[in-house]
């Protein structure tokens, strides 16, 4: 009788401890691998709003290849070049939201990963006349002018136009290599509006 009861309770054990896996349909060691990627992603952020391009080169591959959302594809030179060239320019359009969803990281064995999704930004777009006026070519405001009240609010970036909101869905292969986990591969694409069949 005592022999069953540990027999029992053997297998209740081996149930609870398996049941998680048997749920989630991921064998073991997937959620240590996507922990890993997930301070990874957050190293790869961190470091590109830094700007530190030696620490950036260090985390992609030898031959990583980055495709803009454009459909120019780079090397890991050409990506880090481009960086450094837009590091100098003058200071592009001020974002006033950004927002990520859909994002989930897919494991194939210990040493690749897939993560992917999806991140929507909204821009302040300036003012055309706002602008013409600081560069001296209007002088004062047009009779159609709409009332202060009627114009939309800077702050509510909904009311911002093109080219809000900016949509990229974003694809990176991560791998493992001599232990450590390295970009292998990014590509961003840009999500325009749907198109409705009969539109």
């Amino acid at each position: 009788m005592t022999n069953t009861r540990y027999s029992i309770a053997s297998l209740l054990l081996v149930w609870m401890l398996a049941a998680p896996f048997a749920q989630a349909g991921e064998p073991p060691g997937t959620k240590v691998v996507k922990d890993q990627i997930d301070a990874m992603e957050k190293r790869l952020k961190s470091v590109a709003a830094s700007g530190d391009l030696q620490a950036l080169s260090e985390i992609y591959t030898p031959d990583f290849v980055d495709i803009h959302g454009s459909g120019w594809i780079y090397s890991r030179e050409e990506s880090i070049e481009l960086k450094r060239n837009n590091s100098r320019r003058a200071p592009g359009l001020k974002v006033i939201k950004s927002q990520e969803s859909g994002w989930r990281t897919i494991v194939y064995g210990e040493d690749c990963a897939v993560v992917t999704g999806l991140s929507e930004t909204y821009f302040e777009v300036p003012n055309p006349q706002d602008l013409a006026v600081k560069a001296g070519t209007l002088t004062r405001a047009p009779a159609s002018a709409q009332p202060a009240a009627e114009q939309p609010s800077a702050s509510d970036p909904t009311d911002a136009p093109a080219p809000n909101p900016y949509r990229i869905r974003s694809t990176r292969v991560w791998v493992r290599m001599q232990g450590q986990w390295r970009l292998a591969l990014s590509q961003a694409t840009r999500v325009g509006a749907r198109v409705h069949p009969g539109h």
